[in-house]
């Protein structure tokens, strides 16, 4: 069932460039803790985003991924000394709202071109939240849909920055928390291997499915997911204040 998740959720971004991920993290937390889930799922987000920024490469653009890194560890490090503190109950709701705006890839806040100090300051918040949330897509695409790249440009710089995202935290578990990555081996190998397969898959379907249609499938799918977890959160805290 994992594997299956993942290979689709990777599919999802492979096509679309948002929204696989949400769906591979909502899978892990139907079967693990979320304290567990966003750790593991970081490994996913790992093998998805080095695959697409190594395809796209050649359009990246490296004065944005290095001013959105430049502050990831910070946030990262901040994120830290607060995660075994927060009830798992509001890390689902965080999530669950992260997912529920994945339905909504279109969204736009933003109104001009951001400049590079302003991917600084989304680089500390997105390495912030994402040790809460896992999939922090919905915050930095419409910073990334504005600066008039190319589709693969576009796709290339975000997924290199978010690469570099990944790495750190999954650093900053391995090292400030008590987690041990070898003990779950068997399901990192599960998300990486999926996560490739769906790739490649992607690439062979992209000239086959609109992306009306899979626009579609993705809202709903995120809806119903997002809806679940977020509920799930919200029954959490009450039963944590009686």
């Amino acid at each position: 069932m994992l594997f299956a998740m993942v290979t689709i959720g990777a599919f999802i971004s492979g096509l679309t460039g948002i929204g696989g991920g949400s769906l591979v993290l909502a899978g892990l937390m139907m079967v693990y803790p979320p304290h567990l889930a966003i750790p593991l799922h970081a490994f996913n987000q790992l093998a998805a985003n080095g695959l697409r920024s190594f395809l796209s490469w050649k359009q990246i653009n490296y004065k944005v991924m290095v001013s959105y890194a430049l502050l990831i560890a910070p946030g990262c490090y901040l994120a830290t000394l607060l995660f075994a503190y927060v009830n798992p109950a509001v890390i689902k709701l965080i999530v669950g709202s992260m997912i529920l705006l994945s339905a909504y890839p279109k969204l736009e806040f933003i109104s001009k071109t951001p400049s590079l100090k302003a991917f600084s300051i989304l680089g500390f918040f997105s390495g912030f939240l994402s040790m809460f949330s896992g999939a922090v897509g919905p915050l930095v695409l419409p910073f990334f849909n504005k600066l008039n790249l190319s589709r693969e440009g576009s796709i290339g710089t975000k997924s290199c920055s978010q690469l570099i995202l990944q790495i750190i935290k999954i650093i900053a578990f391995a090292h400030m928390t008590d987690l041990s990555f070898i003990e779950h081996q068997s399901v990192l190998m599960i998300l990486i291997t999926g996560t490739i397969i769906g790739i490649v898959l992607s690439l062979v379907a992209l000239k086959k499915v609109t992306d009306h249609q899979l626009d579609k499938f993705v809202m709903g799918l995120m809806i119903v997911i997002g809806g679940k977890i977020f509920f799930e959160g919200i029954s959490g805290l009450l039963v944590s204040f009686h």
